[in-house]
Parts: C-alpha cells; sequence; structure tokens
C-alpha cells in the first residue's frame, strides 16, 4: 500500500482575532460538501487551470470537506488541505484516502517557505480577515514559480445579493472582515498579489441550481458556516428565502407581489438589491410590468437612488399613465414622494393626462 509523505509543519496557530471564523466556518461540518457539490462546476474549473501533475506538492487553502483537494488527488498529487474550522477538517480526513488535513489559519500557514509547487483556493481565501496577510502567506510557502488558482464570486450576481441577505441577519463582530468581494475584483486582486506573481483573470458563471428558494435555504442553512450560526425568527426567514427564490427564478406575477410584501415589510434595502437583480436583463409589458417599475422606483427613492428613481418613473411608468389608470392615479403620488424625499429639486417634463372617462368596475 503506498502512502502519502506527510508535510512537516510548524506550529499549527489560529489567531485570536479569527476564535469567531474558527466557530463560524467549522458549523457546516460533513453537510458543507453538499455547497461544494452546488458550485463544483467552479471548483473543477480552478483545479483544471491550477494543472496539477503527478508528485507536486499541491496545497488547498480554506479546504471545506476537501472538494478540490479530492480532485487534485486523482491526478497524483501530493495534497495538503487546511482549514480553520475544526468540524469541516474532520469531514474531509472521513471523505478522503491519500489527502493530509490540518486545521490551520490561511494568515499564519503552519508549513516552511517553498514547500509547495502550487496552491489552489476555491471560494476560501476571499473569506480572510487580513486579505494582505493572506497575499503575504501564500507568496511565502509555495516555491518560486510556483502556481496559484483562485475561485472567488464577484460582485453582481445571485451569491452576491444571497450574502446581503445574510449580513442583514448578521450581528456585529469585533474583529470584521472586508467583503469578499474584494477578490473578486480585477484591481483589487492585482493589489494583494500583484507584488509576487504574474496575475491572470477569468470570468465566468457557476450554475448552482435548486429547484426552489427553500431548497437553497436547506442547503445552506445546514451546510454553510456563517447561515448556520445566523439566529433567525421563523416568519422572517421564510419571507426573506421565498424572496430570493421568487426574485431568482419567479415571473412578472411573483415578483410584483413579493416586491409589495417587501415594501410592507419595510424591507427596502433587500427589496432594492433583490429586485433589481430580477429586473436586470429583463424586458417586459402589462399591469405586473408597470407596477413593478413602480415598486422598484419606491426602492430607489427608500435608498436614496432619488435620481434613477426619476428615470424609472420617466421611461416605464409615466408613459403607462396616458392609458393606463391605476398608472395615471400611482404616477402623481410617485412623482409627489420622490419630490419630498429628494435633497434637492427635481425636474420632469412630464405632464399628467386627465381621463375624461371613469374607469369601468
Amino acid at each position: 500500500m503506498t502512502t502519502q509523505p506527510q508535510t512537516q509543519l510548524t506550529q499549527p496557530t489560529v489567531l485570536p482575532t479569527n476564535a469567531q471564523a474558527v466557530r463560524t466556518w467549522g458549523a457546516g461540518g460533513e453537510k458543507y460538501d453538499q455547497v461544494s457539490r452546488g458550485i463544483a462546476d467552479a471548483i473543477e474549473h480552478a483545479v483544471d487551470a491550477l494543472d496539477p501533475q503527478p508528485g507536486e506538492r499541491i496545497l488547498d487553502v480554506g479546504t471545506g470537506t476537501g472538494w478540490a483537494a479530492r480532485s487534485r488527488a486523482l491526478r497524483g498529487a501530493i495534497v495538503t488541505g487546511v482549514d480553520l474550522g475544526e468540524e469541516v477538517i474532520e469531514a474531509a480526513t472521513a471523505l478522503s484516502t491519500g489527502i493530509n488535513f490540518l486545521v490551520g489559519d490561511a494568515e499564519a500557514l503552519p508549513f516552511p517557505d517553498d514547500h509547495f509547487d502550487a496552491i489552489i483556493s476555491t471560494f476560501g481565501v476571499m473569506f480572510a480577515r487580513d486579505p494582505e496577510a493572506v497575499a503575504r502567506e501564500l507568496a511565502r510557502v509555495v516555491r518560486p514559480g510556483g502556481r496559484i488558482s483562485l475561485a472567488n464570486w464577484a460582485v453582481g450576481g445571485s451569491v452576491h445579493d444571497m450574502f446581503q441577505l445574510i449580513r442583514s441577519y448578521k450581528p456585529a463582530e469585533q474583529y470584521p472582515a472586508p467583503s469578499p468581494f474584494e477578490w473578486g475584483s480585477a484591481s483589487r486582486v492585482v493589489e494583494l498579489l500583484g507584488g509576487y506573481f504574474d496575475v491572470e483573470f477569468e470570468s465566468g458563471t457557476s450554475f448552482f441550481q435548486p429547484e426552489s428558494g427553500e431548497k437553497a435555504w436547506a442547503t445552506f442553512s445546514t451546510g454553510f458556516g456563517p447561515v448556520v450560526t445566523l439566529e433567525l425568527m421563523p416568519r422572517t426567514q421564510s419571507h426573506d428565502v421565498s424572496g430570493f427564490g421568487v426574485f431568482s427564478h419567479g415571473d412578472a406575477g411573483q415578483a410584483h407581489v413579493m416586491a409589495h410584501r417587501m415594501l410592507d415589510e419595510g424591507r427596502h434595502e433587500l427589496g432594492h438589491r433583490l429586485l433589481g437583480t430580477w429586473l436586470g436583463g429583463r424586458d417586459g409589458s402589462g399591469s405586473d410590468w408597470t407596477h413593478i417599475q413602480w415598486h422598484m422606483a419606491i426602492f430607489e427613492i427608500a435608498v436614496g437612488k432619488w435620481e434613477a428613481a426619476l428615470a424609472r418613473c420617466e421611461t416605464h411608468i409615466l408613459p403607462a399613465a396616458t392609458h393606463t389608470y391605476d398608472a395615471l392615479t400611482d404616477a402623481p403620488a410617485l412623482l409627489w414622494r420622490l419630490q419630498l424625499a429628494a435633497p434637492h429639486p427635481l425636474r420632469s417634463a412630464w405632464k399628467p393626462v386627465r381621463c375624461t372617462d371613469p374607469p369601468t368596475l
């Protein structure tokens, strides 16, 4: 039986400032593997980009339950996985053979200098509290001429919206981490790693496609540490999860109803983000479409996007007021609300068209 060479370690250390992160990232345990399964396409793509070779020493930082590490092990690499969470490391060890897994901190990696041929991190280092420290550590433990492959989320997709939803429930942290989406910015990654490596970027889309928002929530609420550790009121949780599902997959009628609910509940920032994502790239017409635009304008007013709200009124709502009775009655009220909320006068060339015939009831 062939055994894998053991990696020489310095004393493993988790920094005191990451004590909360240890609890958070361990909370998913073995169920975190289902989260990784949902984004396996992105993980495997990062592995392909790394192009591991048999016999190479490769480090997986933020390994979770070892999904990426298991992929590389099949190619004959000598793999080590490290993560803050003890529970996910225990799960990774149980799920894998021939791979060294250990608890460790990406900001203080327990390995000697120039020890690895290549490093991979799939949605791992992006969550670190001190990105500059992580960048230094990655550069320190990889040999000169070594390679790094990172998969990081970027702003603009539904994952960003989901994290905004999670953040709305999180209590204040003693040592808050910067936005993980910084690692999805090319300019920021150049700042962090450009002094050590030649940096290349590739944009892509990971297709996590659960049957519903509720099914996605079931996966993340049991396996994704930042969600597992939240304390949620069931009713509010249900509404927000349903909203995320509707704005991910729903039609205009469903989006209209959910936007109205979020307005009633005062969930303006969340509604603005989710409805804005839903509207992106869509065209439409009809009563539901006009009402969705009206709700979006109200969200924009609530979050201080006055010029955007006025542009939406003039483009999507006011033209409908020439032939739609409910738009005719809603439009002046919306403009009035907009003028009251804005810190400066807003000009609109629109003049209301009076309806000579009452609506048919």
